[in-house]
C-alpha cells in the first residue's frame, strides 16, 4: 500500500487554508490589552470567488476531520454561509454559519477556524444573538503558550465587530467541567487574566480570594478541588453598560407561553401565537418551509410584546424582515436584528420582566 497525501485536506501535514503573504513572527505577543484589541475594526470580508470559498469550507472541514471532531456548523455550512476575514500578522478567520433549517431559532452556532500563514491553528465557535455570545476556542497544542491569549483576543475581536457582541460567555466545560485537562492546565486563569469573571457571586468571591493568594505568593497553585468549584459558574466578559438578553431565557419564556395558553393543546397554542404575530406585524405568515418554522418559533415570544402593534409601519414590517433573514442567511439575520433597536429593546425588556413569565 502506498499513501501519497500530497495537498489533501485530510492531512495534518499538508492541510492548508487560503494562501496569504507569509508573515514572520519575530516577536511573540504575550501581553494582550483585550479591551483595546476587541475594539480594533474588523476588515471587511475578503472578496472571494465561490470556488475559493468552497476551498475554505473544505479546509475547515478537513481541520476538524483529522482531529476526529465534528460540529453542525462545519458539517452543514456552504460557500454562501462562509466569510473570511484577515486579522493581521498572518492571521485570518473563516466564519461558518450552519445551513438554513439547521440553525437555532434564536442564536445559532457560527463556527470558526483560525489560519496562520495558511496553517490551521485553532477552531471553535460562538452563538451570537442580540449583543450576547457564548464562545469557545481550542488552540491546537503546537500553538499554545506563546500567543494563545492574542489568538483568542482576535477571535473575540472578530465576533465583537462582526456581530456587535457586548457580552461574551464561556461555559464551564471550556475550563474544567468534565474536562480534567482543563483543570490540570489551569485554564480558568487563562480566562481570568483576560478579564472574564464568574457570573455567580460566591464563585467570583472565591476566585478573587484565590487570585489574591497567587499575587502574594507566586509559588502558590490553587488545588484541583478549588478549580473544580470554579466550574459551578459561567465566565463573562462584559462591555460596560451592556445587558443583552439571554436566548435561553427567551426560549423558556416562549415555552412557558405555549404551556399557559395551550390548555393541553400545544398545536392550537402555536396557531394562536402565529395569528397574534400576524396582527402585530401586519403580515401574513409564510405558508410553508423554513421561514414558517421560524415564525412558529418566534411567535410565542413576540406574542408577549403587544407594544409592537403601536410601532411605525416600517418598524413592524422590519420584524418580518428579520424573521425572513433568519430562514435564509444567518449573517444577514444578525445584521438586521442588531439594526432593529426597537426589537432588541423589546426582547431585552421581556427577558427581565417577571410579568412576562406567564
Amino acid at each position: 500500500m502506498t499513501l501519497a497525501p500530497g495537498g489533501s485536506a485530510l492531512s495534518r501535514t499538508f492541510l492548508r487554508g487560503p494562501e496569504e503573504a507569509p508573515f514572520l513572527v519575530d516577536r511573540l505577543k504575550r501581553d494582550v490589552d483585550l479591551a483595546a484589541a476587541i475594539e480594533l475594526p474588523l476588515p471587511r470580508a475578503a472578496a472571494r470567488l465561490v470556488a475559493e470559498r468552497e476551498a475554505i469550507v473544505d479546509a475547515s472541514r478537513g481541520t476538524l476531520a483529522v482531529l476526529g471532531r465534528e460540529t453542525d456548523a462545519m458539517a452543514t455550512t456552504s460557500a454562501r454561509d462562509t466569510e473570511y476575514h484577515r486579522l493581521g500578522r498572518g492571521l485570518a478567520i473563516a466564519l461558518h454559519a450552519p445551513a438554513a433549517g439547521r440553525r437555532g431559532s434564536l442564536d445559532a452556532h457560527v463556527g470558526f477556524v483560525l489560519f496562520r500563514n495558511g496553517v490551521p491553528v485553532a477552531y471553535g465557535g460562538g452563538w451570537p444573538f442580540a449583543g450576547g455570545c457564548r464562545i469557545g476556542v481550542n488552540v491546537f497544542p503546537a500553538f499554545r503558550g506563546g500567543e494563545s491569549a492574542w489568538l483568542f483576543a482576535q477571535v473575540l475581536r472578530a465576533y465583537r465587530q462582526r456581530f456587535r457582541v457586548a457580552r461574551f460567555i464561556v461555559e464551564p466545560s471550556q475550563y474544567g467541567q468534565d474536562n480534567r485537562e482543563g483543570l490540570v492546565s489551569g485554564a480558568f486563569w487563562f480566562y481570568w487574566r483576560l478579564g472574564f469573571r464568574p457570573v455567580v457571586p460566591r464563585i467570583r468571591a472565591l476566585a478573587e480570594s484565590e487570585a489574591a493568594r497567587v499575587a502574594a505568593d507566586r509559588r502558590y497553585r490553587a488545588p484541583l478541588a478549588v478549580l473544580r468549584r470554579f466550574t459551578a459558574s459561567d465566565l463573562a466578559l462584559v462591555v460596560p453598560g451592556a445587558s443583552p438578553p439571554d436566548p435561553g431565557d427567551l426560549a423558556e419564556l416562549a415555552s412557558a407561553w405555549l404551556v399557559a395558553h395551550g390548555r393541553g393543546d400545544p398545536a392550537r397554542a402555536e396557531r394562536d401565537a402565529v395569528g397574534t404575530l400576524e396582527r402585530l406585524v401586519g403580515r401574513k405568515a409564510p405558508e410553508d418551509g423554513v421561514e414558517l418554522r421560524v415564525w412558529r418559533a418566534w411567535a410565542p415570544l413576540l406574542a408577549q410584546c403587544p407594544a409592537i402593534a403601536a410601532w411605525p409601519r416600517a418598524a413592524r414590517a422590519a420584524v418580518a424582515a428579520v424573521l425572513r433573514a433568519k430562514a435564509r442567511d444567518e449573517f444577514a439575520f444578525q445584521r438586521k436584528l442588531l439594526a432593529h433597536a426597537r426589537l432588541c429593546a423589546a426582547l431585552g425588556g421581556l427577558a427581565t420582566s417577571p410579568s412576562a413569565r406567564v
